[in-house]
């Protein structure tokens, strides 16, 4: 039963378990037409098929053992991890003997050389302990791994025009993103010069109502030194020609010729001394 492939709506035939366009595994069990997951049917149990993670073989994908080559994940595993497991055994050891070694020559109270073993070999204890759990994690995790590799099947099956399809879209997406920040700082930096160009036309503006404002003092005061001329103006009297007693001649200005001004608006003549109020 074929299905369409749900990431690139490609034609996934009956006897095949990866769409051969993009990689995508089968999402429909081809006996039943249940859901699938990464192993098996959860409707009827069937198996999904898989390369081996070793030959490429397609194999069951519940296999711990490739028939083919008979790879077996969890044994290369532990292979691997014997010897390494035997290292961390042996740093233990040394750790131990150390241990009994440097309290038994230490001088002095026997704490004291207890406390110096201690501390020469809990590094070689620690170590040789992380080790080994270390690697007893790791064999714990291959032996629920089977010997098919699901993930080797989705890149076996990307075909090279799905791959350059790809990398447009990942080319075309960088580039909307360039665009995006391109936009947003040439807004920003917009954003910035308006607000410079208002912090200057505010700028003037003060200094214009500042050139106002001192403009109109200016203006009051000649108003008000206009006021006092014209009041000084208004408070002059006119000197006489002549004094109105001796008849001796007075010249016209303030405080010169035959008269002296006594206050605004009274005169002495000093040829006769007397003395007259004008007001």
């Amino acid at each position: 039963m074929a299905v369409n492939c749900q990431r690139c709506g490609s034609q996934v035939a009956a006897n095949e378990w990866f769409c051969s366009f993009c990689g995508k595994e089968r999402p429909m069990c081809p006996d039943c037409g249940a859901e699938m997951d990464d192993e098996q049917c959860k409707n009827c149990g069937i198996p999904r098929q898989a390369p081996c993670g070793n030959c490429g073989l397609m194999i069951d994908g519940t296999a711990k053992e490739c028939p083919n080559c008979g790879y077996n994940e969890a044994e290369e595993v532990k292979e691997k991890s014997s010897g390494r497991k035997k290292k961390a055994l042996a740093l233990g050891g040394i750790g131990v003997v150390a241990y009994f070694v440097v309290s038994s020559v230490m001088p002095g109270p026997g704490i004291i050389g207890t406390a110096v073993g201690a501390v020469v070999a809990i590094p070689f204890l620690s170590w040789g302990g992380l080790t080994a759990f270390y690697y007893n994690r790791k064999e714990s995790k291959s032996e629920q791994r089977n010997a098919a590799d699901l993930s080797k099947g989705r890149e076996q099956n990307k075909t090279k025009e799905w791959r350059e399809m790809e990398q447009e879209q990942r080319k075309a997406m960088l580039n909307a993103a360039a665009k995006g920040v391109s936009a947003a700082g040439k807004a920003a930096s917009s954003y910035a010069e308006k607000k410079k160009k208002d912090e200057q036309v505010e700028q003037l503006s003060e200094q214009l109502d500042e050139t106002v404002e001192y403009a109109q003092q200016q203006e009051q005061e000649a108003q008000a030194a206009k006021q006092q001329v014209q009041e000084i103006e208004n408070s002059q009297v006119d000197v006489p020609k002549k004094c109105p007693f001796c008849g001796a001649k007075w010249s016209a200005g303030w405080g010169s010729g035959s008269y002296t001004k006594l206050g605004p608006e009274t005169f002495q003549c000093t040829s006769c001394d007397h003395t007259k109020d004008f007001s």
